[in-house]
């Protein structure tokens, strides 16, 4: 598992700006499928919706896991 290894703190960081990054954008595609009012709401791919299921199952927990070892 990922949180096992010992990573430098500055190492650290930059894991935790480049997850942040990557849940920004996310962020930002899934506000461009939501519809503006008034106007029809389009389903997102389904390439989109196994990047988030993807994300949150693998990536969200072992980030968690990781926090929690650098701040234990």
């Amino acid at each position: 598992m990922y949180t096992l290894f010992d990573v430098p703190d500055p190492h650290a960081e930059q894991f935790l700006k480049l997850a942040a990054r990557i849940y920004k954008n996310l962020a930002c595609i899934a506000k461009f499928c939501i519809a503006s009012k008034g106007y029809k709401q389009t389903i997102p791919s389904n390439e989109f919706q196994k990047l988030v299921e993807v994300t949150c199952k693998k990536l969200t927990c072992s980030l968690y896991n990781f926090m929690a070892l650098k701040q234990g």
